[in-house]
């Protein structure tokens, strides 16, 4: 599943098995995360007290944050049509815009 701004996760609901809901789609451990950053910065992140890996040693679980000087994204989603935004008017020139 390809994860964007808009993206929703929860828990499963009803009979679904157990796992996270991410936009309708049941994923199941392990989960894998493929970020895009500066990866020391978000290992340093994921790593501090009270963050993600600290969370999930309290909870018996294992994180782990392999760093990777490429990544390449195979698969593009198109983003849905923002229902209370709209894109601000095009700038022209003379009416201070620019």
């Amino acid at each position: 599943v390809r994860a964007v701004a808009s993206t929703h996760l929860g828990e499963p609901s009803g009979s679904a098995p157990k796992g996270v809901e991410v936009d309708g789609t049941v994923l199941r451990s392990p989960y894998i995360f493929r970020v895009i950053g500066e990866s020391r910065t978000l290992a340093a992140a994921l790593d501090i007290p009270g963050g993600v890996i600290d969370n999930l040693r309290q909870r018996d679980a294992q994180g782990v944050v392999t760093q990777r000087s490429t990544l390449t994204i195979a698969t593009l989603r198109r983003t849905a049509r923002p229902q209370y935004a709209s894109p601000a008017p095009e700038a022209t020139a003379g009416n201070g815009g620019g």
